[in-house]
């Protein structure tokens, strides 16, 4: 989708690969509509070894635009689609997904940026999994939002973390006496904007 300022309604349409003669890879071909207006985008593909797709945008209609959204749906043969990270664990939410761009404009001057991708249909509540090595906690936290996660537990240490989004973070507790401990963790989590969550589980530190 392209919102141009010029215009009262955002230009909407199918993203499509178009195979042309000679070329090593499809096209992508973006057709938008709206208003009476038709804008094609016409991208470059191109596949690495390692399998990475890529699409370069050579040029682009001499139209002002001060959006760009594209969506990438969902199912195995999408023409169109992520890979997961390899460690994603089967899912996006939590990840931290970014995007190379780089733009080019007419008088020579260039923006060169990770563009944040988020991902859409994520899980609202806060939850964690732990993992013990000798006297030390290992929680892996998964924050719905911005804000701040505080872990703790009897006979363990304190940690804090802000997070500036929907992300997975590692949290460490440490036993501060030597021996087996029986003790329930807990983890809340503080939104930026919302309200506070809660979480425990009982667990056993041995020695």
């Amino acid at each position: 989708m392209s919102c141009a300022p010029l215009l009262p309604v955002p230009l909407k349409g199918p993203a499509i690969f178009v195979s042309h003669g000679g070329e090593a890879f499809p096209s992508l071909t973006m057709v938008l509509q709206g208003y009476g207006v038709s804008v094609d985008l016409v991208g470059t593909t191109f596949i690495s070894k390692a399998g990475i797709t890529s699409t370069t945008f050579k040029t682009v209609p001499d139209v002002p635009f001060n959006t760009f959204q594209l969506t990438l749906p969902e199912g195995s043969y999408s023409a169109l689609a992520a890979n997961l990270p390899a460690n994603a664990n089967g899912d996006f939410c939590g990840q931290k997904l970014t995007m190379p761009t780089e733009f080019i404009a007419q008088n020579g001057a260039e923006i060169h940026q990770s563009t944040p991708i988020t991902v859409e249909g994520c899980s609202t509540a806060l939850a964690f999994s732990t993992s013990v090595k000798k006297q030390t906690l290992t929680l892996t936290v998964y924050s719905p939002s911005a804000g701040k996660i505080t872990a703790s537990g009897k006979g363990l240490t304190t940690a804090t973390k802000t997070t500036k989004g929907q992300e997975n973070i590692t949290i460490k507790l440490k036993q501060k006496n030597t021996g087996t401990l029986k003790t329930s963790i807990k983890v809340q989590f503080k939104p930026t904007n919302g309200k506070q969550q809660t979480k425990t589980t009982k667990l056993t530190l041995k020695k």
